[in-house]
């Protein structure tokens, strides 16, 4: 049998041997290594540390201005954040390695930083140094500045935001240069993180290059960054500059029972896969809720991406046990899915045949009287169906305020998708932090006005104070889409003029029932809703000014 001490030295050469790079990309494991391997590391005698840091990139460009030259560079993490409040180190040395210029420069809370010289003509070496910290690795960037040409900048412009499909065959991806001295004719090479060559163009007379890229050159699902380059030529410098992406598959969830009924007591199975368009995907958690939405269960793929669940139905459940199985994606690679809901009759024992005969009375009594209070109270059917848009915090603890964490998920108000979206802080000073789903980052202490938008969708902001109680370390941003705000014009609208036909007709059949101011904000609703455009705010307010002149009825028609 292994002594104790060399079952610990097993131990920790496991967690050592885990691809530190790969935990680099999914911070919230970290704690779960390194806490192990610390408490292990504590029991032996050589009681080795081991520091886990992100990496960090930094784009280095210059502009002149005569003879004076500016650089500039930011400085972000491998997932492409901004870095803010950081020391960088530049250095400007001549052809002959003569030191120019040596200043420290601190990174803004866009992570930018900025310094100068006056520079005769002739060939310089500039270098950006980040030292490194707790959490980052250090890093060095060099780049060549040719004084006797003119300076190049390219930019890089990516279809969605920076998300990738890679179901789609092909991604354009579109790179403009610009130079004092002309952007046609430019060699381009466009590159991914590792450096493998995705294509090569030429400018043509106003500087843009598009490169088609086939989707499978791009690798594999996850976060990644895009290189646009130029070796210019006798009269144009060099240049490069480097995007963030997400390269992500859908993917497709099952699950089911071969029972379709079963009796009270009795236990029924149910068997479902996760996989994407190439392969199954293992070892993912699959969450199993009922149409309530109370979480029943946790269950984990096979090799084969299967997972099976066995119940047992009870009183509670009903005539049918009803549930779904839910994939909530932990990485950018993967997008979260739900499987139909899978449904089981639950057939009673003889002695309570006459209880569940008594249930559908009893549902119809109570849904008149619910129809009724509604009635009285003249509130819309569907409203409460909705969940209400904005910012819903945790519950806060009873302990005292310590917490700088700002935490959660950006989702559609309506069917709780992940939304790409970007986080604005403003307080002591301004942070603007791109959203992929979920978000995690820490403030400095002060009242922040914290605002959450993406694209065809309503902001909603929060004014928080930093430290607090916990409450903002789970929240949830609803956003309503300016299309589902433009319909809601419209309906609140036909519930004035005709109501109770809101549920029962199409919009184009509405517009035939109302006066003409009602039918061309039905027309106006129509375009907003239905166009291939997202709409915007201004879309939005124009329709509730068209709502408002139409004016209120004299009297109600009659429903029908």
């Amino acid at each position: 049998m292994p002594s104790e001490t060399n079952l610990k030295s097993a131990t920790l050469s496991y967690f050592l041997a885990i691809d530190v790079s790969a935990v680099t990309r999914h911070r919230a494991s970290v704690r779960a290594i390194v806490l192990p391997l610390v408490f292990f590391a504590s029991q032996t005698a050589a009681q080795p540390v081991v520091h886990v840091r992100a990496e960090t990139r930094i784009e280095l460009q210059s502009e002149r201005d005569g003879t004076f030259v500016r650089f500039l560079g930011v400085l972000r993490d491998d997932l492409g954040d901004a870095l803010p409040h950081r020391r960088i180190r530049v250095r400007v040395v001549n052809a002959a390695d003569f030191p120019i210029l040596a200043e420290d420069a601190t990174t803004d809370a866009d992570g930018r930083f900025a310094v100068g010289a006056e520079l005769e003509s002739g060939t310089y070496t500039v270098s950006a140094r980040f030292p490194g910290d707790d959490e980052y690795e250090r890093l060095l960037v060099e780049r060549r500045v040719d004084l006797e040409r003119e300076e190049v900048r390219l930019l890089v412009r990516v279809p969605e935001n920076g998300r990738l499909d890679l179901d789609q065959p092909t991604h354009a991806v579109r790179v403009q240069a610009e130079c004092n001295a002309g952007a046609s004719g430019l060699s381009l090479e466009l590159l991914d993180e590792f450096d493998r060559n995705l294509g090569r163009a030429v400018t043509d007379e106003s500087g843009v290059a598009v490169f088609s890229v086939a989707a499978s050159a791009l690798g594999n699902p996850g976060s990644g960054r895009l290189k646009a380059r130029t070796r210019g030529d006798a009269a144009r410098t060099d240049a490069q500059t480097e995007v963030p992406i997400v390269r992500y598959r859908a993917t497709l969830l099952t699950f089911a029972s071969e029972n379709n009924s079963v009796k009270l007591g009795e236990s029924v199975l149910f068997q479902g896969s996760l996989r994407d368009s190439q392969a199954p995907l293992q070892g993912r958690a699959i969450g199993i809720y009922d149409t309530s939405g109370e979480h029943r269960a946790t269950v984990l793929t096979n090799g084969n991406g299967e997972f099976e669940w066995e119940a047992e139905p009870g009183h509670e459940d009903g005539p049918a046990l009803e549930v779904v199985a839910r994939f909530a994606s932990d990485g950018p690679g993967r997008e979260s899915s739900e499987s139909p809901v899978a449904s089981v009759s639950i057939r009673s024992p003889a002695e309570a045949r006459a209880l569940w005969a008594l249930v559908p009375m009893l549902l119809c009594l109570l849904a008149l009287g619910l129809l009724r209070r509604r009635e009285a109270a003249d509130a819309p059917a569907r409203s409460s169906l909705v969940p209400s848009v904005g910012i819903q915090r945790a519950r806060p603890t009873r302990k005292r305020a310590a917490s700088r964490r700002v935490a959660g998920r950006l989702v559609d108000h309506r069917d709780g998708e992940l939304l790409t979206g970007e986080l604005r802080a403003e307080g002591p000073t301004t942070q603007v932090h791109r959203v992929p789903g979920r978000f995690d980052l820490e403030l400095p202490d002060g009242r922040w006005r914290i605002t959450l938008q993406a694209p065809g969708y309503a902001p909603t902001e929060e004014t928080i104070s930093v430290p607090h109680h916990g409450e903002w370390e789970a929240i949830e941003a609803r956003l309503e889409s300016w299309r589902a705000r433009a319909l809601s014009v419209f309906s609140r609208f036909v519930d004035r003029w005709l109501p109770g036909r809101w549920s029962k007709a199409t919009i184009h059949e509405l517009r035939g029932e109302l006066p003409a101011r009602g039918n061309a904000l039905g027309f106006a609703t129509e375009q907003a809703f239905y166009g291939p455009d997202d709409p915007n705010g201004a879309v939005v307010a124009s329709l509730e000014r068209q709502s408002e002149d139409a004016g209120v009825p004299d009297r109600q028609p009659p429903l029908g």
